[in-house]
């Protein structure tokens, strides 16, 4: 009996590792960083179709390796406006910093080909609350209005893109572009055509970000 009431305390005080909220965005949070005493990096995932309880499911060995949490954004999707993506994004990360042991000061955001350069605009129309960005094969970003010369100072960019992918130009173009913007970035050229990669990639960008996170 009292090992069940133990139980129910438990639960009570602690949320469950994997939750899906009213929006369908799905959250997973490592063991080890329930019992952090300052909160853990927070990874947002966006997919062209809206990324999914899969896409978590895939993304957790980057947050148990890295001790991060992850989110996965629903409603941000292609063919979609981009500040109505932006606001479903925010709400997102709002929801995450709310109700888990995240630290807001190092919120990363991952992104492939249009949700890749999503990911880039999100970053920039609020550097405040996005501290790095992995972006894959993402097309060149449009907005220009934020442009200042140290605008993403201490933030970190990591781009990928491949010897024959279409936005490969746009890639080099933005790298100069973030850089000049006070940025310390990153560009990996890979073998291929425009296409989404695999796990390891992405952990290898994150464990990059970790890295500069822990250093600045």
């Amino acid at each position: 009996m009292f090992w069940g009431l133990g139980l129910i305390f438990l639960n009570l005080i602690a949320p469950p590792l994997v939750h899906c909220d009213e929006d369908s965005n799905c959250y997973y949070i490592p063991e080890r960083a329930l019992i952090e005493k300052n909160g853990v990096p927070g990874l947002i995932v966006l997919q062209c179709y809206g990324a999914t309880r899969g896409d978590l499911d895939s993304f957790k060995l980057i947050a148990d390796s890295l001790n991060w949490a992850l989110a996965t954004c629903y409603r941000s999707r292609n063919h979609q406006n981009m500040y109505l993506n932006d606001a479903y994004i925010y709400r997102t990360v709002k929801r995450l910093v709310r109700r888990y042991p995240v630290d807001s000061t190092r919120i990363v955001i991952y992104g492939f080909s249009g949700q890749g350069s999503q990911a880039l605009a999100t970053a920039i129309l609020h550097p405040e609350l996005f501290r790095a960005v992995v972006a894959v094969c993402a097309p060149e970003v449009t907005i220009t209005a934020l442009d200042t010369p140290t605008m993403l100072i201490d933030h970190f960019i990591y781009l990928v893109t491949r010897e024959k992918d279409w936005n490969r130009q746009s890639n080099y173009e933005m790298l100069e572009r973030f850089q000049s913007q006070g940025a310390i970035c990153n560009l990996l050229l890979t073998k291929g055509e425009h296409s989404i990669g695999t796990l390891k990639e992405v952990l290898t960008a994150c464990r990059w970000l970790d890295k500069q996170l822990k250093e600045h």
